[in-house]
């Protein structure tokens, strides 16, 4: 960038001008920090755009596809991968602080995006408060393809850390068929119950399909387009 006005390179117009007057080209330009003998970290930047489609689509490219664009190591993939994840924790956070849960669909919006095409069973406690305010979210379990361990004593644990006193359970199923098991209904009760002996209170158990989902307790299936 030696061939740039001093005023024109990101890093100097972001420290004089802040951050949010830079292009999205000009921001990933910043976290690279540098380019190749062959071109410029902003036309680095500029490569990378492209690759992914724009900067939406940055999220969707893996580690080995990024270091397949030349001028971008291990290191530099690395960087680029923490921002991303980074990026996703703090949406996840301010999401998290104001949202309500408070009916089955408003749970699959909250989560149906990032579970229902997964190709593990992921199980995720969710925490809420006496206006069914999401207070914790919590992985406590991901299984094989085909196979999950439904440990009710942990997740009566989190939520007796949480300090709530109601809480959800949503497991996906990578098949796509939201369908309850034998083992889900009998584990729900199961849950239910030592919740109730501990005067906790289980709102419901989801189960998440692809564009759709099961609600345990009220025995219905619910398409979602």
């Amino acid at each position: 960038m030696d061939q740039w006005p001093v005023n024109d390179r990101p890093r100097e117009k972001a420290s004089r001008r802040g951050v949010a007057i830079l292009s999205n080209q000009e921001l990933l330009a910043v976290i690279l920090r540098t380019g190749t003998k062959e071109c410029n970290v902003l036309e680095l930047a500029g490569t990378l755009l492209k690759r992914s489609g724009g900067v939406g689509g940055l999220a969707d490219l893996t580690k080995e596809q990024l270091k397949t664009i030349k001028g971008i190591g291990d290191v530099k993939a690395t960087e680029i991968m923490a921002t991303i994840e980074l990026s996703k924790r703090l949406l996840g956070d301010n999401k998290k602080s104001r949202q309500i849960i408070d009916s089955p669909q408003a749970a699959y919006r909250y989560l149906g995006g990032r579970l229902q095409f997964e190709q593990q069973e992921k199980v995720i406690v969710l925490c809420l408060g006496s206006n069914l305010q999401l207070i914790k979210e919590h992985l406590v379990h991901i299984g094989t393809s085909d196979s999950s361990i439904f440990s009710i004593k942990e997740i009566l644990k989190v939520v007796l850390s949480s300090c709530t006193t109601r809480f959800m359970v949503i497991h996906n199923h990578p098949s796509g068929d939201p369908q309850p098991s034998l083992e889900d209904i009998n584990a729900t009760e199961n849950l239910k119950k030592q919740a109730a002996a501990l005067d906790l209170e289980l709102v419901d158990h989801l189960i998440f399909g692809e564009n759709c989902f099961y609600s345990v307790f009220t025995d219905d299936l619910i398409a979602t387009n």
